[in-house]
């Protein structure tokens, strides 16, 4: 109801794209034919008032780091619409901002935080040394995590190195320490988020 789903096709997507109804993929088996919501600003803002936020609520823009630059332009400028003033971006983006071992690129983060800073955004940026890239797994085998039932955790999802361990932590400093060169003056960051979802991975 806030995203205009039909713009970002348009616009971001070059006219591929089918507008989603649900969360839920039409592949996967829950999914039913729900009517999609039209895209309303004023309804969206009527429910945020109505939920206890008529002036806005501070919101996290979830996987900025896999999005296309113009639909995360087009999702900014929606989310100001309806009185978001703040976003919540990179947790999980290391693999872009990293993409091969010591090259580093934050270009697209950049243009992200200048933009919402245009839109007058404030941004919480959130280091992402709780999505280790793949080439890190593969020149250190030793960063994954083992469970209590001594169970190798596998590359994907979210936690899956060990925070004890020296590679990894190794590799998290030096990201970290270059974000912070990157964006620790830039006017739009009001602040950090450190690290995500400790020990999530089957309990720990």
């Amino acid at each position: 109801m806030a995203i205009n789903k039909d713009n970002i096709i348009t616009v971001a997507s070059e006219g591929l794209g089918t507008p989603a109804v649900t969360f839920f993929s039409q592949g996967f088996g829950y999914y039913d034919g729900y009517d999609p919501y039209p895209y309303d600003v004023e309804k969206a803002k009527a429910l945020l008032a109505e939920a206890g936020y008529p002036d806005g609520l501070t919101f996290t823009l979830y996987y900025a780091g896999s999005l296309k630059e113009r639909t995360s332009q087009v999702i900014q400028s929606n989310l100001k619409e309806i009185g978001v003033n703040v976003v919540r971006i990179g947790e999980f983006a290391w693999h872009r901002m990293e993409p091969a071992p010591g090259e580093f690129d934050f270009s697209f983060f950049h243009k992200v935080v200048d933009r919402a800073h245009a839109l007058d955004i404030g941004v919480v940026m959130g280091t992402p040394t709780a999505t280790p890239p793949r080439w890190l797994s593969r020149l250190y085998p030793d960063v994954m995590m083992e469970n209590r039932d001594g169970r190798t955790a596998s590359h994907g999802g979210r936690r899956h190195c060990c925070s004890n361990n020296a590679h990894y932590n190794e590799y998290c400093q030096r990201i970290v320490e270059k974000m912070a060169g990157e964006f620790a003056d830039d006017p739009a960051i009001l602040g950090w988020q450190i690290d995500n979802e400790i020990y999530a991975w089957n309990g720990g």
